[in-house]
């Protein structure tokens, strides 16, 4: 995901390409191209008139029109403008009250030799025009208008303001009103990651760490990621503790990542305290320290972070860290299974399947591990199987049985493994099938499951 920032002002935008001598100038707006030989034009004499070309919409603008030949089209905002031979400029005011100087003091506008303008302006300063196209355009923005917003979100970039730069990125890594175009967005992101912008950083750094719109590359991502989070920018500081501790980019360490882990879950960020809870539970760079992986969980939680919901409630449940209160584990596993959290969608199941602190309900616990199941739970498969070979909540189907503790056992999940093999050893659901039987007793075996070895002993 792309990250972006809120606007704060608002005004107008100004793009004019042009021509003009390279002069010294007290105030600096910025610098346009020459336009092309086919395009300028002679006036009734002969010489040859320099066109200024001239966009700004939304823009009252004016002009003084001693200097200039040609029609001003106030109805679209874009001007095709000839300056007559000898003139050194023209001046134009926007929105009524801001002045510029359009200067092309001692340039031989016969010239067709690539040259710059420069604006000199009267009434405002470069930042305040960047930030104020960059609020306009992200009025656009957050209506979804990218090609509305485009144009206001390119002068501002161009003005060299690190959140347009940034924003201009994402749109050509997005494709948001420009055709979609990885490498323009990676120039524009590392202009703004070089003033030290840390969005634009942990752009970079997500850009690499994905892989999907250039080759994945984990070590480019830790160092665009570590830059921002030494920004202090909290998702970075979550991203370089997740590094740490998968040694992705970086060799593992453990110490390192709860330190960042704790740098951002301090922030509030609730990925980083649901990981620092991990830690405290695991004791990886940390003693375990069960309060803590209560506390640091809880807080995640009430952040709505639906794994750390489901975590909370095995708290609950369990009693890992807080008193045992099952009332309090069903409504934690309740909020997270609303936001589609197969664990607590099947630790639910597992309640009513009990009656634990609810009236016991077969067929709801069915249903629970069903929908854990179309989840890709292995958990869930495996419910939803036993419930069909003991006709628990469901008619009695072995087939069913079969199938679902097929697509468990191919998750890894031992116990769905040692159903599985009974399936074959037995002709539960499938034909009777001995080598295929000790494959999957071998599987689980391998894996520690007693019932497995014991099995595996028995028919070899």
């Amino acid at each position: 995901m792309k990250k972006y920032y809120v606007a704060i002002l608002l005004l107008f935008v100004v793009s004019v390409p042009g021509i003009a001598q390279n002069i010294e100038v007290t105030e600096f707006y910025g610098t346009m191209d020459i336009m092309s030989v086919p395009l300028q034009r002679k006036d009734s004499s002969g010489n040859i008139c320099a066109l200024i070309r001239i966009s700004m919409p939304n823009a009252k603008i004016n002009f003084d029109s001693e200097n200039i030949i040609g029609e001003v089209d106030y109805d679209t905002n874009e001007f095709l403008l000839y300056l007559k031979p000898g003139s050194t400029g023209f001046k134009m005011k926007l929105n009524n009250d801001t002045e510029y100087l359009i200067n092309f003091k001692d340039y031989d506008i016969s010239s067709v030799e690539a040259k710059k303008i420069y604006f000199m302006k009267v009434n405002n300063d470069l930042e305040g025009i960047a930030l104020s196209n960059y609020a306009k355009g992200m009025e656009f923005n957050n209506q979804q208008d990218y090609i509305k917003a485009l144009p206001y979100i390119r002068t501002s970039a161009e003005l060299g303001y690190a959140p347009a730069q940034n924003t201009l990125g994402a749109y050509y890594a997005e494709g948001y009103g420009v055709p979609q175009n990885v490498n323009i967005a990676i120039e524009w992101y590392l202009k703004a990651a070089k003033q030290n912008d840390a969005t634009s950083q942990y752009n970079l750094a997500h850009l690499y760490y994905e892989g999907k719109l250039v080759e994945q590359n984990y070590s480019e991502a830790f160092k665009w990621y570590r830059k921002a989070a030494e920004l202090g920018d909290a998702e970075s500081q979550c991203k370089v503790g997740y590094f740490y501790r998968k040694g992705l980019g970086t060799e593992v360490n453990y110490t390192e990542a709860v330190y960042w882990y704790t740098k951002a879950a301090t922030q509030g960020d609730p990925i980083a305290q649901s990981n620092l809870a991990n830690c405290y539970m695991r004791g990886e760079g940390v003693e375990v320290n069960l309060v803590k992986t209560y506390e640091w969980y809880k807080k995640s939680a009430e952040s709505g972070y639906a794994y750390a919901q489901a975590m909370l409630g095995l708290c609950y449940n369990e009693g890992v860290g807080v008193n045992q209160n099952f009332e309090e584990a069903f409504k934690w596993f309740l909020l997270a299974a609303e936001q589609n959290e197969a664990d607590a969608i099947l630790n639910l199941g597992l309640y009513y399947d009990n009656g634990i602190y609810v009236k016991q309900d077969l067929r709801k616990a069915f249903d629970l591990y069903l929908k854990a199941s179309q989840l890709n739970n292995p958990y869930g498969l495996m419910n939803v199987g036993i419930c069909y070979a003991n006709g628990r909540g469901v008619e009695t189907d072995f087939t069913k049985a079969f199938i679902y503790f097929e697509k468990s056992a191919n998750l890894g999940l031992d116990l769905a493994q040692l159903n599985l093999a009974i399936c074959y050893e037995n002709g539960y659901g499938t034909e009777k099938n001995i080598v295929k039987a000790k494959y999957w007793y071998g599987k689980a075996a391998n894996q520690g499951n007693e019932a497995a070895k014991q099995a595996l002993s028995r028919l070899s």
